[in-house]
């Protein structure tokens, strides 16, 4: 490897068998490597290399379908995918990573990721740029359902005046208040195919989902109070024996009417777990 030598070279790639790269701010080269995809994907000498990819991408699946739901809620209402954190999906890997690291029942390369080893961490889990808490004085509580045997949870918010219940951006005259609930399931290795796939129930695989509700578009200029309200979401039909991580949450979005349009913004939309358990 050479450094330091070629201070004039701004190429970044491979010629003739020499590949140049810009490592700490200084441009270096060095030999191609002879290591191929082939020996990678079958010699003895890397075995652990492929367990370790095999688990790596087990987790991405998870990470990924997490994010997405996230994903889809703002896009769906709240402002748009830049209202999202820019790091989201490594924050989330790294929980992934950290369940997956906790099953001890289960050979390297084919270690599950479960619900229950990721448990309570995502409560207070904040996906957007925005924390709610900097936009409205609202904070739900967290309820069971009305449904005997039910284990999903709902959200109860308390009476409140718009006009003093929000720190709305600039041009706002409409908020929007959410519950959310997200379903993922859990991750198991399976050895016919060697790859990850999602683990059934006790009956049937329920996609990763999620369900969004609105509580109530106010006038950001009202002083007449909103009675308190339960806002119900159903995100799977849990009776059926679904296993997996299950989140609860609120946001708030804001909005301004231009002419008879009604126009997000993307400055104030927001979302925060408030429940993180496994349904197991």
């Amino acid at each position: 490897m050479a450094k330091g030598l070629f201070q004039n070279v701004r190429y970044k790639g491979t010629i003739g068998g020499v590949t140049y790269r810009v490592v700490n701010g200084e441009y270096i080269a060095s030999n191609k490597s002879s290591l191929s995809k082939s020996t990678v994907e079958n010699s003895p000498a890397f075995a652990n290399t492929r367990k370790l990819n095999t688990e790596f991408k087990g987790c991405a699946m998870f990470s990924r379908a997490l994010q997405n739901k996230f994903r889809d809620m703002v896009s769906g209402q709240l402002g748009g995918p830049t209202a999202l954190r820019p790091y989201l999906y490594p924050e989330i890997m790294k929980k992934a990573r950290e369940a997956m690291s906790k099953t001890t029942n289960v050979v390297f390369g084919e270690r599950s990721i479960i619900s229950a080893n990721v448990g309570q961490s995502f409560t207070n889990f904040i996906p957007t740029k925005a924390n709610p808490a900097d936009y409205t004085s609202l904070v739900p509580a967290v309820v069971d359902s009305s449904v005997t045997g039910s284990r999903e949870k709902f959200l109860s918010f308390g009476s409140f005046v718009p006009a003093s219940s929000f720190r709305a951006p600039a041009g706002a005259t409409i908020a929007v208040v959410y519950g959310f609930a997200v379903y993922i399931p859990n991750y198991v290795y399976n050895a016919e195919t060697g790859t990850y796939e999602p683990a059934p129930g006790e009956s049937v695989t329920q996609d990763a989902s999620y369900d969004l509700q609105a509580m109530s578009f106010v006038d950001l200029s009202s002083t007449t109070q909103i009675p308190a309200t339960i806002v119900e979401t159903d995100v799977v039909d849990n009776d059926e024996g679904m296993r997996g991580l299950y989140l609860v949450g609120y946001g708030v979005g804001f909005a301004k009417q231009v002419g008879t349009q009604v126009v997000p913004l993307v400055e104030g939309a927001s979302l925060r777990v408030l429940y993180s358990d496994s349904w197991v």
